[in-house]
C-alpha cells in the first residue's frame, strides 16, 4: 500500500508539500539543476537552463556559425568561428575558476559538428548531430512507454526514494506516465520544425530556431513535469526512507562492527587505553592524598612525647619531695 511521506503533512488537492519543502518532505533550498527540479518546492526556469551563462554558452557557438555562414558562405571560417567561440567559452571559465562541464559538453557537440561538417561537406550537417540525437529520444521515450517504465517515473522513483514501488499506485503511475508524453512532445516538436530546414539545406534557418528549440523548450519541459508530478503524493514502500534522512543517519551513526567501519582491533585497543587511564587516575589520586596527609602534619605544633629517659626527670604529683 502505497504512503506518504511522513514529514509531508496532509497532501492537498496538489499533492503539495508544506511550503519550503519539496515532494520529499524536506527542506530543498539548494540549487537544483535538470530532474532534480521536478521534486522541488520551488521551479527556477533560469537554473534549469544552467543561468544567464549557460544559455549563452550553448547559443552562441551556433548563433556564430549560421552569421558567419550567411556572411561567407564558407564552412571553413564558419566552423572554425564556432569552435574559437566554444574554447574561448571554455577558457573564461577556467580563468574564473567555475565548472567547466556544460562549456566543455558544448564545445565537443560543436567540435562533433564541424567535423561532420567537414566529412560531408555539407554546411547543413552541422546540424545533423542534433537531430539524431532526438531521434534516439524520441524512440528511448517512446520505448519507456511502450514496456512500462516511463522515463520519468524510472529517474524521479529512485531521487524520491519510491524505487519502482510508484509502479503499483495507479495515480503516480499515471501522473509519470503523462510527464513521460511531455518528454516525447519536445522530440516532436524538434524533428517537426528542424527536419524540413535540413532537407532545404538551410542552414541559417537551422541557427534561427535551434536557439528557442534548445535550452529554452527543455527549461519548459521541466517545468510540465515539476507542475505534473505534484498532483499526487509520493508513494514510497512502506518501511521505506527517505533517501536525504538514510544518507543523514548514516552520517551519524557510530564507527563500529555493526556500521561496517569500525574492527574488533581496534574496539580492543580503546579498551586497553580506558584501562591504563583508570590505573593511571588511581595512581594520581593516591598520590594527592598522600601529599595531603604531609601537608597536614607540617602544619600541626610539636608535640612533647614522654619516653624512658625522660622519666626520671617528670616530677611526682603534688610537687617536689620535702626535706625531712
Amino acid at each position: 500500500m502505497a504512503r506518504t511521506d511522513p514529514g509531508q503533512g496532509p497532501p492537498g488537492p496538489t499533492g503539495r508539500s508544506p511550503a519550503g519543502q519539496g515532494l520529499t518532505g524536506r527542506s530543498l533550498t539548494g540549487p537544483q539543476t535538470g530532474l532534480a527540479q521536478a521534486i522541488g518546492e520551488q521551479f527556477s526556469l533560469q537554473a534549469s537552463m544552467g543561468g544567464v551563462r549557460g544559455l549563452v554558452e550553448s547559443v552562441l557557438p551556433v548563433a556564430v556559425f549560421s552569421v558567419v555562414y550567411a556572411i561567407t558562405k564558407d564552412l571553413g571560417p564558419s566552423a572554425w568561428g564556432a569552435l574559437g567561440v566554444s574554447a574561448l567559452l571554455v577558457l573564461v571559465r577556467l580563468i574564473s575558476r567555475q565548472p567547466v562541464s556544460q562549456a566543455v559538453s558544448g564545445m565537443f557537440g560543436v567540435l562533433v559538428g564541424v567535423l561532420v561538417a567537414f566529412a560531408t561537406g555539407r554546411p547543413v550537417d552541422f546540424f545533423l548531430m542534433t537531430i539524431l540525437k532526438n531521434v534516439g529520444l524520441l524512440f528511448f521515450y517512446l520505448g519507456s512507454l511502450v514496456v512500462g517504465w516511463p522515463f520519468v517515473g524510472v529517474m524521479l522513483g529512485f531521487l524520491l526514494g519510491e524505487q519502482t514501488h510508484w509502479r503499483q499506485v495507479p495515480g503516480r503511475r499515471r501522473i509519470y506516465v503523462l510527464a513521460t508524453w511531455v518528454w516525447v512532445a519536445m522530440c516532436l516538436i524538434r524533428l517537426t520544425v528542424e527536419i524540413p530546414l535540413y532537407l532545404a539545406d538551410n542552414v541559417e534557418g537551422l541557427g534561427a530556431v535551434s536557439v528557442p528549440l534548445g535550452l529554452p523548450l527543455y527549461g519548459t519541459v521541466l517545468l510540465l513535469t515539476w507542475v505534473i508530478v505534484r498532483r499526487v503524493p509520493v508513494a514510497r514502500p512502506d518501511g521505506a526512507q527517505d533517501p536525504a534522512d538514510a544518507g543523514a543517519a548514516q552520517e551519524l551513526a557510530p564507527a563500529g562492527p555493526e556500521s561496517g567501519t569500525g574492527s574488533t582491533q581496534e574496539l580492543d585497543e580503546l579498551e586497553e587505553l580506558d584501562a591504563t587511564e583508570r590505573v593511571v587516575d588511581a595512581a594520581v589520586r593516591e598520590f594527592d592524598a598522600a601529599m595531603q596527609t604531609l601537608d597536614t602534619a607540617a602544619r600541626e605544633p610539636d608535640a612533647v612525647v614522654p619516653g624512658p629517659d625522660r622519666g626520671s626527670s617528670a616530677s611526682p604529683p603534688g610537687g617536689p619531695p620535702r626535706p625531712a
